[in-house]
Formats: C-alpha cells, structure tokens, sequence
C-alpha cells in the first residue's frame, strides 16, 4: 500500500484539512521536476552547464555537488519549498492550539474533581475527562502522521530532484513545535494515570446464592444475522454475530463468526479476514 493512502487511513475525519497535503506536494515536486527538467535555451542550443555544479564519478559520470545543490533547489524547486513550508506551518498551528486546549482542560477537569461528589457530577466529569482523552489520542495520532509524512515528502523530494534537498527541508521541520515537542505524549500519559485513578472499574456484588452465580456465568446466545449493517451495532463496543451465507443439505445456515468493534469516534472501516 502506497504511503498516500496509508495516510489517508490514520487521517482523523475531523481533522483532515489541518494534515499535511502529501498528495498536493508531490503534485508539485513532479510539475517542478518537469519545469526543471525543460528550462529553456538560447539560440537553439543547449545551455552550457556552470562550473562548479557537478562532480565526476569514477566512471565518468556526472552528478550534482552538494555544494551547488541547495542553490538548485531553492532556484529551480520554489513552488514545492513555498507550499511544504505552508504545509508544515498549518500542522503546527493545528498542534499548538490543541496542545494548549488540552492541557488547559487537563487543569481544570484534575481541579473540579472532589471525592464527595454526587453521582451525577461523576458520570459528567467521567464523560468530559473521556473527551479529553479521546482529544490527546488524536493529537498523538496526528502528530506521529505529520511528522511521517514530512519525512517521507523530504526523500521523495531527494529522489525526484536528484539534490540532497532534506538538508535543508528537514531541519524546518525539527524546528517546529509539533515535531520536537513531547508535550503531547506527556499530558495523554498523565490524563490516562488521573482516569485510571479516578474511573475505575466497579465489581459486581456477590452472588447470593450458587444458581445466581452459575446463570452470572451464562454467555449470551450469539445472534445469527444475514446481513451486516455497520449502523446497527452500538457505540464503543464490542460486539459479536453469526452472519448466514448460504445453506446446507438440510436447510441448516452456514455460517461465520464476526467480531465488530465500533470506536465512540469516525474513523476509517477495517475489516479482516482469516482462512483455514
């Protein structure tokens, strides 16, 4: 699978217009490529190739010096060098802003829990708190991304170009907040310690007597479906059916196990597939 698509999988919905537009870059690296590729020439010929641009190699063959190519691809690659630095710049501001709205939030929800509150304001707080979990996830997510896919456009840009263009490209990017902070991976590991903490897991009473236990134990009947409507299964869970394809010799349906797990926020549909 491409990188572009790969991409396009980890892209969270909601925050799609703020990822880095690979797709539009290599556009452009390809059209300066061919610009590059066709300058034009005086008089009909050829034009002669300044001195100092190339280095030989054993064989004769000749290719760019490192001391000229920076020149080259500032002078000859400014399109894709104007919209990577735009590019790079919207994924900060992006990280920058949900850094700050997040951390503020991590303040505040850590400030207004009390262990005498009532029940309401717990399930309030618990439902906020798990917003904000789901919001740093994100960040973390969209950050490892960006950085990806500013690595990749930096190779690929070495690649059309013939010039060592990640010399310059790549220290821009190591510059930026969201590709030399950790601040992200930082505040979701704290929040996950106060969730743990305070969200924990109620065990159930005990059985008050040994049918009780036994019908506890019971597993509920899997449903047999012949279709499978994504739509249908709930939220943030785990659910699991026997979906018909055909039938046998005696009327009975044939059978497959499925396991759907649905994610509380839109997201890309995966499915897989095992085979004996």
């Amino acid at each position: 699978m491409k990188f572009e698509q790969q991409l396009a999988l980890k892209t969270i919905p909601s925050w799609a217009i703020h990822y880095l537009n690979y797709k539009k870059l290599k556009a452009v690296l390809y059209a300066d490529s061919e610009h590059a590729s066709n300058r034009p020439v005086a008089n009909g010929t050829a034009a002669e190739e300044p001195a100092g641009k190339y280095q030989l190699h054993r064989d004769g063959s000749k290719v760019h010096s490192h001391e000229s190519s920076d020149d080259d691809a500032n002078t000859s690659y400014k399109a894709f060098r104007a919209l990577f630095l735009g590019e790079v710049d919207k994924v900060n501001k992006r990280y920058v802003e949900q850094e700050s709205e997040s951390s503020e939030k991590l303040m505040t929800l850590k400030a207004q829990w009390k262990p005498d509150m009532p029940s309401e304001s717990v399930e309030a707080w618990k439902a906020d708190f798990a917003k904000l979990l789901r919001q740093l996830e994100n960040l973390s997510d969209f950050t490892q991304s960006n950085i990806t896919a500013c690595r990749k456009i930096c190779k690929k840009a070495d690649k059309v170009s013939g010039q060592p263009m990640t010399l310059s490209l790549w220290p821009l990017v190591t510059g930026l907040r969201f590709a030399k902070s950790e601040s992200d991976e930082a505040l979701l590991h704290d929040a996950r310690a106060v969730w743990r903490k305070r969200a924990a897991v109620s065990i159930a009473p005990a059985a008050s007597s040994p049918l009780e236990s036994k019908m506890r134990r019971l597993t509920p009947a899997v449903p047999t479906v012949s279709e499978l409507d994504l739509a249908s299964f709930p939220v943030g869970e785990i659910s699991r059916v026997w979906v018909a394809l055909a039938e046998d010799g005696m009327g009975l349906p044939i059978r497959v196990p499925v396991i759907v797990a649905k994610g509380s926020v839109e997201g890309p549909v995966v499915g897989i597939t095992a085979a004996l």
